[in-house]
């Protein structure tokens, strides 16, 4: 699951995590992302855009570096995109959010918003 991405003349190491994100009900604002790790910790990440926006996406993909430094505490989305199929949310720390929608809109947005990130456990084994 995890790739190599070069920036700046050194290598750093990109992990990606699968997982959804949804609207709150009766929202389209409110948002919250569910993530399982690689080392099957669970992350969360809730907030809140600018503007409303239609999104519901079973399957979406964290990229991040590492964790205990990137998936913690409050984070700005500096750029929130939801086209016609696909979204991407950048956060301020570079990690993002993407995925194919569940159900294409009929216009595409750009707004920005924050949440919060909270590492609620890890998968049990069995």
């Amino acid at each position: 699951m995890a790739s190599e991405t070069v920036l700046s003349g050194s290598a750093v190491k990109t992990i990606s995590a699968p997982g959804w994100v949804k609207f709150a009900t009766n929202s389209k604002r409110n948002f919250v992302g569910c993530f399982t790790a690689p080392d099957s910790v669970i992350y969360t990440f809730t907030g809140v855009l600018g503007e409303n926006v239609q999104l519901t996406c079973d399957n979406a993909t964290l990229n991040y570096r590492v964790a205990t430094q990137d998936l913690t505490g409050p984070h700005l989305v500096n750029s929130a995109n939801v086209g016609k199929e696909y979204f991407e949310f950048t956060l301020d720390n570079g990690v993002t959010i993407s995925g194919k929608l569940d159900v294409a809109t009929y216009y595409a947005i750009q707004t920005e918003g924050k949440g919060m990130w909270i590492s609620i456990g890890t998968v049990p084994s069995g």
